[in-house]
Protein backbone atom coordinates (compact mmCIF):
# COMPACT_ATOMS: atom_id res chain seq x y z
CA UNK A 1 0.00 0.00 0.00
CA UNK A 2 1.30 3.15 -1.29
CA UNK A 3 1.78 6.27 1.01
CA UNK A 4 -1.06 7.99 -0.83
CA UNK A 5 -3.24 4.74 -0.83
CA UNK A 6 -2.96 4.66 3.36
CA UNK A 7 -3.42 8.28 3.81
CA UNK A 8 -6.69 8.17 2.06
CA UNK A 9 -7.18 5.03 3.69
CA UNK A 10 -7.08 6.98 7.33
CA UNK A 11 -8.82 9.96 6.34
CA UNK A 12 -12.18 7.79 5.63
CA UNK A 13 -11.63 5.86 9.00
CA UNK A 14 -11.06 9.17 10.70
CA UNK A 15 -14.61 10.66 8.50
CA UNK A 16 -16.21 7.56 9.10
CA UNK A 17 -15.98 8.16 13.33
CA UNK A 18 -17.82 11.67 12.85
CA UNK A 19 -21.80 11.60 13.81
CA UNK A 20 -23.29 12.33 10.75
CA UNK A 21 -24.66 15.38 12.59
CA UNK A 22 -20.97 16.94 11.69
CA UNK A 23 -21.68 17.26 8.08
CA UNK A 24 -21.32 21.18 8.35
CA UNK A 25 -17.75 21.20 9.93
CA UNK A 26 -18.19 22.83 12.86
CA UNK A 27 -16.43 20.59 15.73
CA UNK A 28 -16.48 21.91 18.84
CA UNK A 29 -13.13 20.59 19.73
CA UNK A 30 -9.81 19.06 17.65
CA UNK A 31 -9.30 15.51 17.94
CA UNK A 32 -5.89 13.46 17.94
CA UNK A 33 -5.73 9.64 16.59
CA UNK A 34 -3.19 7.01 17.24
CA UNK A 35 -2.76 5.46 14.54
CA UNK A 36 -1.45 2.02 13.01
CA UNK A 37 -0.99 0.95 9.94
CA UNK A 38 0.59 -2.73 10.53
CA UNK A 39 -0.71 -5.68 10.40
CA UNK A 40 -4.15 -3.66 9.40
CA UNK A 41 -5.04 0.13 9.59
CA UNK A 42 -6.46 1.20 13.03
CA UNK A 43 -7.87 4.22 13.75
CA UNK A 44 -8.46 5.52 17.58
CA UNK A 45 -9.37 8.89 19.07
CA UNK A 46 -7.19 9.64 21.41
CA UNK A 47 -7.52 13.07 22.95
CA UNK A 48 -9.54 16.22 22.19
CA UNK A 49 -9.11 19.52 22.98
CA UNK A 50 -10.79 23.13 22.45
CA UNK A 51 -7.22 24.44 21.31
CA UNK A 52 -5.51 22.09 18.39
CA UNK A 53 -1.58 23.63 19.85
CA UNK A 54 -2.67 22.68 23.37
CA UNK A 55 -3.58 19.40 22.40
CA UNK A 56 -0.58 18.73 20.55
CA UNK A 57 1.63 20.23 23.58
CA UNK A 58 0.25 18.77 26.21
CA UNK A 59 2.68 16.44 28.49
CA UNK A 60 1.20 13.21 27.92
CA UNK A 61 0.64 13.51 24.06
CA UNK A 62 3.89 12.12 23.19
CA UNK A 63 3.59 9.29 25.62
CA UNK A 64 -0.49 8.40 23.85
CA UNK A 65 1.01 8.91 20.32
CA UNK A 66 3.98 6.50 21.24
CA UNK A 67 2.06 3.45 21.22
CA UNK A 68 0.58 4.20 17.72
CA UNK A 69 2.95 3.89 14.28
CA UNK A 70 1.21 7.20 13.76
CA UNK A 71 -0.90 10.07 14.59
CA UNK A 72 -3.68 13.00 13.10
CA UNK A 73 -5.20 15.77 14.23
CA UNK A 74 -9.24 16.40 12.89
CA UNK A 75 -10.19 20.07 13.19
CA UNK A 76 -12.67 22.41 10.99
CA UNK A 77 -12.80 26.47 10.30
CA UNK A 78 -12.86 28.44 7.75
CA UNK A 79 -10.68 28.30 4.16
CA UNK A 80 -11.39 30.78 1.49
CA UNK A 81 -9.19 31.22 -1.86
CA UNK A 82 -5.51 32.51 -1.56
CA UNK A 83 -4.98 35.10 -4.76
CA UNK A 84 -2.40 33.74 -7.39
CA UNK A 85 0.92 35.07 -6.03
CA UNK A 86 0.33 35.55 -2.10
CA UNK A 87 0.94 33.61 0.43
CA UNK A 88 -2.42 34.06 2.24
CA UNK A 89 -5.94 35.37 1.80
CA UNK A 90 -6.21 39.26 2.24
CA UNK A 91 -8.64 39.30 4.70
CA UNK A 92 -9.13 36.21 7.75
CA UNK A 93 -10.86 33.57 6.43
CA UNK A 94 -13.78 33.88 8.01
CA UNK A 95 -14.57 37.26 6.84
CA UNK A 96 -13.65 36.57 2.86
CA UNK A 97 -16.74 36.75 0.51
CA UNK A 98 -16.09 33.30 -0.50
CA UNK A 99 -15.67 31.78 2.12
CA UNK A 100 -16.25 27.63 2.81
CA UNK A 101 -16.28 25.51 6.12
CA UNK A 102 -13.41 23.05 6.16
CA UNK A 103 -12.25 20.07 7.59
CA UNK A 104 -8.54 19.56 8.08
CA UNK A 105 -7.51 16.11 8.86
CA UNK A 106 -3.12 15.66 9.18
CA UNK A 107 -1.73 12.64 9.34
CA UNK A 108 2.49 12.47 10.97
CA UNK A 109 3.16 9.07 9.53
CA UNK A 110 6.19 6.82 11.45
CA UNK A 111 8.63 8.82 9.40
CA UNK A 112 7.68 11.88 10.58
CA UNK A 113 6.34 13.08 7.51
CA UNK A 114 2.95 15.01 7.17
CA UNK A 115 -0.09 14.64 5.22
CA UNK A 116 -3.19 16.30 4.66
CA UNK A 117 -6.57 16.41 3.29
CA UNK A 118 -9.19 19.31 3.33
CA UNK A 119 -12.85 18.18 2.79
CA UNK A 120 -14.79 21.72 1.62
CA UNK A 121 -18.38 22.12 2.88
CA UNK A 122 -19.52 23.26 -0.25
CA UNK A 123 -18.85 19.55 -2.08
CA UNK A 124 -16.05 19.94 -3.60
CA UNK A 125 -13.64 17.23 -4.40
CA UNK A 126 -10.95 16.72 -1.99
CA UNK A 127 -7.84 18.30 -1.64
CA UNK A 128 -4.66 15.80 -0.14
CA UNK A 129 -1.04 16.75 -0.23
CA UNK A 130 1.81 14.29 0.67
CA UNK A 131 4.34 15.78 3.13
CA UNK A 132 3.99 19.03 1.34
CA UNK A 133 2.74 21.17 4.43
CA UNK A 134 4.15 24.35 6.13
CA UNK A 135 3.33 25.89 9.22
CA UNK A 136 3.06 26.15 13.10
CA UNK A 137 0.71 23.45 12.76
CA UNK A 138 2.50 20.76 10.77
CA UNK A 139 5.66 22.01 12.90
CA UNK A 140 3.88 21.14 16.45
CA UNK A 141 3.44 17.64 14.36
CA UNK A 142 7.21 17.15 13.71
CA UNK A 143 7.96 18.00 17.20
CA UNK A 144 5.09 16.06 18.48
CA UNK A 145 6.68 12.92 16.80
CA UNK A 146 10.53 13.18 17.79
CA UNK A 147 9.18 13.61 21.41
CA UNK A 148 6.98 10.64 20.91
CA UNK A 149 10.04 9.00 19.39
CA UNK A 150 12.34 9.99 22.38
CA UNK A 151 9.81 8.72 24.68
CA UNK A 152 9.93 5.50 23.08
CA UNK A 153 13.54 5.21 22.64
CA UNK A 154 13.56 5.66 26.62
CA UNK A 155 11.83 2.54 27.57
CA UNK A 156 13.27 0.79 24.89
CA UNK A 157 16.97 1.02 26.77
Amino acid sequence: MTVNKTFKKVDKMVADTLPKSDSLFTYAKAGLYGINVLPTVTVERIAEHGDIYAMLEETSADIKVSAFDGFGVLTSGWAAPIEKGEDGPSVAPSQHPEKVRVRLFSYCDSEGAVHSSVKFGDGRETVYDENQAKGSMRDAMVDLHQASLAFKKIFES
